[in-house]
């Protein structure tokens, strides 16, 4: 083969001061969905640490306080707990957790009233 197959061949036939530009593309690197998925700790990979699903699923720390509305002491402290993690949701683009949030609080407001 001649040095212009070579070239072509390598993907770095053409002008340019260092060779061309490279035609053939680069080996695909972990951007894909693999690699977010990663990258955020989803899935079930070689990446993941924990035989669990239970401990891979993050759980909201108010979620056991439910006895605490039984006072109405409390009520106001797990309400504004509710509203702030209704307004992080909504932040995060994730209307439905937001929306879920907006009715346990109209529930509870109503519930002690």
């Amino acid at each position: 083969m001649g040095s212009e197959m070579e070239d072509l061949v390598s993907g770095v036939a053409g002008r340019g001061s260092e060779g061309g530009r490279r035609m053939v593309p680069k080996p695909p690197g972990k951007k894909g969905l693999e690699g977010l998925a990663k990258r955020f700790g989803l899935g079930a990979g070689v990446w993941n640490n924990s035989d669990s699903v239970l401990e891979n699923v993050s759980q909201p720390e108010w979620i056991g306080e439910g006895g605490d509305l039984q006072d109405n002491d409390g009520e106001a402290d797990i309400i504004s707990r509710l509203e702030m993690e209704m307004r992080q949701a909504a932040d995060r683009l994730d209307f439905e957790r937001a929306a879920e949030l907006r009715d346990r609080i109209y529930r509870i407001r109503n519930t002690t009233n």
